[in-house]
């Protein structure tokens, strides 16, 4: 696909520091080279060449595009669990100010490369996304967790729905988010423990189950998401208001 001008069909991620514009100098750097050695530790843990990335760098973050035969029900389970890993051993026994803290974002979908980075509908998909209430908002209410992720609804729907990653789909919740006049849609990865909290005493067959992002948007949904605009990134969940 390089050099074409042709659209293709990749995967990628972006991820991001927690907080990095709070920090100073030094410590912008040594977060810099933190999430370096995670991306890289998680990558080689989950069977990836970190070396066959295509990344641009964000400063405080990153946006990766994965090679066009990558495994994507693998590359997207196995990362997100190794990312897990390398934090929970990087953070361990550091007071909260001083821990490395990321959100993360995944998409599949369409780009093309360009002379000032990827163009596309899958960068913007992921930045939206990375960029969010929600995962800002996961990260905030969950201290005691490191990573945040969001996926978005077509890569719900065609690996993790489907059953083909090792991420369990009762551990996502859908939101949507409106944001410079387009809407868009992805889903919350929560632990195990929230997800059963979440479902209720039914599980993931009752009735505020994970769904595939599709049809209308019910009532005060949809009017909160027509006013989004003003407000900024907004969730908006699915069988329940936002909190």
């Amino acid at each position: 696909m390089e050099g074409t001008g042709q659209f293709g069909y990749r995967l990628l991620w972006a991820v991001d520091v927690e907080k990095y514009s709070r920090r100073d100098t030094r410590a912008q750097l040594l977060a810099q080279t933190e999430l370096s050695e995670v991306l890289a530790d998680a990558a080689t843990a989950a069977g990836l060449d970190r070396g066959n990335w295509k990344t641009e760098s964000r400063g405080d973050g990153e946006l990766a595009v994965l090679p066009v035969h990558i495994d994507v029900a693998h590359a997207v389970g196995q990362f997100t669990r190794q990312m897990e890993v390398a934090l929970a051993d990087l953070n361990h026994g550091r007071p909260e100010p001083e821990r490395l803290r990321l959100r993360l974002a995944m998409h599949y979908g369409t780009l093309t490369p360009g002379p000032f980075g990827y163009a596309g509908q899958a960068p913007i998909v992921a930045s939206r996304l990375l960029d969010g209430r929600p995962l800002r908002r996961r990260l905030a209410e969950h201290p005691d967790q490191d990573l945040a992720l969001a996926v978005s609804a077509s890569l719900y729907d065609d690996v993790i729905m489907g059953g083909f990653c090792p991420l369990d789909p009762a551990t996502f919740v859908p939101f949507r988010i409106a944001a410079k006049g387009a809407t868009y849609r992805g889903l919350l990865y929560q632990p195990a423990e929230q997800a059963q909290a979440l479902n209720g005493p039914t599980g993931p067959t009752g009735e505020n189950r994970p769904v595939r992002m599709t049809g209308h948007v019910p009532g005060d949904a949809a009017a909160e998401a027509s006013g989004a605009e003003e407000r900024g990134a907004v969730v908006l969940y699915l069988n329940r208001a936002a909190r």
